[in-house]
């Protein structure tokens, strides 16, 4: 059986109370040294909590149309059946440029609306964590046809997935 011995507890508690000491000491000094830094720029207060996340400028954004273009390009490239999950990784690879500019979101709300208008259909709605999956429309005169290459569509004429009568 081990017996304490109260002088030597007494004096561990006192160096655990001046190496205590000693650490808060340290740690205000440092609190000093970045008052003064703050003090030489002007004062001015950092709060990297609230600095704001820049937004993009005009040439970072999506143009009107784009997205719903590029899915078009990539649709040919997709399964049968796909998810805004696939179509985010396909825009990834074939169209990275749109895919840097986009979110899941913007996916997700496009594949609704095209749903909406009948362009695409649901293959298995969704529930929870599991993502609606989508399959293309049997292909007719109205359906959605991939783009040629060489096709020059612009933004502000009617909706762009919608292939034209020919």
């Amino acid at each position: 059986m081990k017996i304490l011995d109260p002088e030597a507890a007494r004096a561990k508690a006192e160096r655990e109370y001046k190496d205590g000491q000693e650490l808060l000491r340290a740690a205000y000094e440092l609190q000093l040294q970045a008052i003064r830094v703050v003090e030489m720029m002007g004062g001015t207060e950092i709060k990297v909590a609230e600095v704001p996340k820049p937004s993009p400028s005009e040439d970072e954004q999506l143009k009107r149309g784009q997205l719903p273009a590029a899915f078009k390009r990539i649709l040919p490239k997709l399964n049968e059946t796909f998810d805004k999950d696939q179509v985010f990784r396909t825009l990834k690879a074939f169209e990275p440029e749109v895919a840097a500019l986009t979110n899941d979101r913007a996916v997700s709300l496009l594949l609704n609306r095209l749903n909406r208008s009948k362009e695409i259909e649901i293959a298995e709605k969704g529930a929870g964590r599991v993502p609606t999956s989508y399959r293309r429309k049997e292909l007719g005169p109205r359906a959605v046809q991939p783009a040629a290459p060489d096709e020059d569509s612009s933004p502000e004429g009617s909706d762009p997935l919608r292939a034209v009568e020919r």
